[in-house]
């Protein structure tokens, strides 16, 4: 027996629509022959930062490289479903800090060929501390 198997990943809960199209997928199946059983599993959520902690992680990086190394409304990423979670509980935002585009540093993170950039520790770092000193109210 033949299998396909998918991953169904988007910005929005897709849980409804997904099992709605069961039917369909049994349906142009058989028309052509063959069967289908589709079987579907919520697992994931939605990654949804929230738009207080974007604007802080927007001004601090700003401090730190500079409005025009800084992409505020770059496009949907589906990763992290474990930070989508946390985002459940308590606000925050999931950000890049701009590993690179080429070679290793340009692979994702869980590729085999993934190389985090070192020469952009210092970048993160000054991120943070940026962070911190503009959240945390002075003495």
């Amino acid at each position: 027996m033949d299998r396909l198997k998918s991953s169904i990943r988007a910005g929005w809960d897709v849980s409804a629509s997904a099992c709605r199209s069961a039917p369909s997928g049994r349906r142009g199946s058989s028309a052509h022959g063959a069967s289908a059983t589709v079987d579907y599993s919520h697992e994931f959520i939605p990654l949804v930062n929230t738009s207080n902690e974007v604007a802080a992680a927007v001004s601090a990086a700003t401090a730190v490289v500079g409005i025009e190394r800084v992409d505020s409304s770059c496009s949907l990423v589906t990763a992290s479903e474990d930070f989508a979670q946390y985002l459940q509980a308590v606000p925050g935002c999931f950000l890049d800090i701009g590993n690179g585009v080429d070679g290793a540093h340009g692979n994702t993170l869980h590729n085999s060929g993934y190389d985090f950039n070192d020469e952009i520790l210092t970048i993160g770092a000054d991120f943070w501390v940026r962070l911190v000193e503009e959240q945390l109210p002075t003495a």
